[in-house]
């Protein structure tokens, strides 16, 4: 219809977990889709993405795996503190080419490290570190490359979302949090079969993960 109207479409916006009714779309029919007019698929995961921590939800995701992005946050339905927020993606290098653009005009902000490119290009450099020092000859070098994640992003830095996320999985586990989500789908289950027991109540829509309607 888009088409048809004059316009090109350059990618669908699909949703894992709708804020409302905590619906899904077809990931495989939105991949197909995409494949045969070649546009890119993002999935909206900020709320129903913590379904892939337990086996009993994860099916609610089938054919994630062929989206070409993906938003996940963990400080929604994972209860890791506010904020964090991670966007993965199947292609690799697709941040930097789309970032360096920008980045290329603010030299002021980013200056080349040993090994780097003078213009700032991102790049993997090895910093001085205990693997270059004959007195550790048990590290290896590679574990000390670092690699400037701030040229990743349009802010150009964030806080350390991922330490917040670490930490959390390493005290709960992935058994702990798929208990947790379970639990949560049990109890709306018991508040939606409540709602449809009491002569008063009417539920306005099936229950598809934690909302209740």
């Amino acid at each position: 219809a888009a088409t048809e109207a004059g316009y090109t479409p350059f990618a669908i916006s699909a949703t894992a977990g709708t804020t409302v009714l905590g619906a899904f779309d077809d990931f495989h029919a939105l991949a197909d889709v995409a494949a045969d007019h070649h546009l890119w698929l993002h999935v909206d995961g900020s709320w129903g993405s913590g379904v892939l921590i337990a086996p009993s939800l994860r099916h609610l995701c089938d054919g994630l795996h062929r989206a070409d992005s993906f938003a996940w946050t963990p400080h929604k339905m994972m209860h890791v503190p506010h904020q964090c927020s991670i966007l993965l993606l199947r292609h690799s290098g697709v941040l930097e080419a789309n970032t360096d653009v920008v980045l290329a005009r603010a030299s002021y902000l980013f200056h080349a490290h040993p090994g780097e490119e003078a213009d700032g290009s991102d790049k993997t450099a090895p910093l001085h570190s205990p693997a270059t020092d004959p007195e550790w000859p048990l590290l290896r070098e590679e574990a000390f490359y670092v690699t400037d994640i701030s040229k990743k992003s349009p802010q150009c830095g964030r806080r350390a979302d991922g330490l917040k996320l670490w930490l959390m999985w390493k005290y709960y586990g992935i058994e702990g949090w798929a208990n947790s989500i379970d639990g949560a789908r049990r109890a709306a289950e018991a508040l939606r079969d409540a709602v449809e027991q009491h002569p008063r109540l009417q539920l306005v829509a099936p229950l598809k993960l934690l909302n209740v309607c």
